[in-house]
């Protein structure tokens, strides 16, 4: 993250869980309280604007919904 910040790229981590993916599915996991990726991905994409006093260098993102 340090190195790529001389050059100007901004390194955000990213931490998806309980997401709706096929590899989940032929797992046999229950996906009924799973995120959409679609929303996932739209999280993570308003993440990545930039924000002139704040930088996002982490972001976890959970299901709200539990067994």
């Amino acid at each position: 993250r340090f190195e790529a910040k001389k050059n100007n790229i901004r390194v955000i981590e990213v931490q998806p869980g309980g997401m709706k993916t096929e590899m989940s599915a032929s797992a046999g996991k229950d996906l009924s309280k799973s995120m959409e990726t679609s929303e996932v991905a739209q999280l993570i994409l308003n993440s990545c604007k930039s924000y002139p006093s704040a930088s996002i260098d982490e972001l976890i993102i959970n299901r709200t919904m539990y067994d």
